[in-house]
């Protein structure tokens, strides 16, 4: 018999995951959905204690945590928020964004619920630059076996219309809330943010997981993944397995996952972007 979480780490080499916060994350996935049909029978021993449980799995949707559902808060007179994964378009995440620089105040963008989109381009005309690189990017030469090719990835303001918004005009801050729940799609606009809008990024490091996955099946239905391509900084930085690193660090705490998401919003503020000295 050993601890829960000697076993969970006798088990990283099998859990996929680019550090062991990550690895955790993806066990308890394995877990709690695996089999939707089949429950999960859970045998405990403690000292002379001894308990067997049935565990019901569940769908991955209703295990979905989502803390905040409002896509834009007034939090107080300095700083607004804006729930990056609650937007549903390009054009609301135009509006809000909009409406954000038009106030004046701090954006607060949280990065933290981000499963899918395709709104990031909402941001190009808000570019401190243009084009504005983000990332540096390298993936195998098909034609010369050995050999990695290199391209920057940027972004292109298309419009001229609303040159009075860019970043490098913008007199408020802008702060990126990210953790280990920001992964591939998150770290992708995280970048965008943090390079091309001044963003400054807040909170714990990211997943580390941006990039493609290429599945590889193995003998007895077995399979693995792993990513074709290098994503880093534009000056290199090396964002894959390190994640993207906070300039404050803001450790976890019950009100982030179980508690009012908007008292720990309001915590971040006062805490950790208007800490009084």
């Amino acid at each position: 018999n050993v601890p829960v979480h000697q076993y969970a780490d006798s088990l990283n080499q099998y859990i996929s995951g680019s550090r062991p916060e990550i690895k955790y994350a993806e066990l308890q996935r394995y877990l709690l959905f695996g089999n939707f049909g089949s429950p999960l029978l859970i045998k405990t021993n403690r000292d002379t204690f001894s308990a067997t449980c049935t565990m019901k799995r569940f769908s991955r949707e209703y295990m979905k945590h989502s803390p905040i559902a409002s896509v834009f808060i007034n939090l107080n007179d300095s700083i607004v928020y804006i729930n990056y994964g609650a937007v549903k378009s390009k054009k609301q995440m135009e509006k809000y964004f909009k409406l954000a620089s038009d106030s004046n105040r701090d954006i607060l963008i949280d990065m933290t619920q981000v499963y899918r989109g395709n709104t990031h381009s909402a941001f190009n005309n808000f570019i401190h630059e243009n084009p504005c690189k983000y990332a540096q990017v390298k993936y195998p030469d098909e034609k010369s076996l050995g050999k990695l090719k290199s391209e920057e990835w940027k972004i292109t303001q298309k419009s001229q219309t609303r040159t009075d918004h860019k970043s490098s005009e913008r007199k408020q801050n802008i702060y990126v809330l990210i953790n280990e729940k920001t992964r591939s799609h998150g770290e992708y606009v995280s970048q965008i943010l943090i390079h091309c809008l001044g963003g400054i990024p807040i909170g714990r490091p990211t997943a580390g997981c941006d990039g493609d996955i290429r599945f590889i099946n193995l003998p007895y239905d077995f399979w693995t993944g792993i990513s074709g391509i290098g994503i880093y900084g534009p000056n290199m930085e090396q964002y894959q397995i390190q994640g993207i690193q906070p300039i404050k660090y803001i450790p976890a705490q019950p009100d982030e996952f179980t508690g009012d998401y908007t008292v720990f919003l309001k915590g971040v503020v006062n805490k950790y972007i208007y800490k009084k000295q």
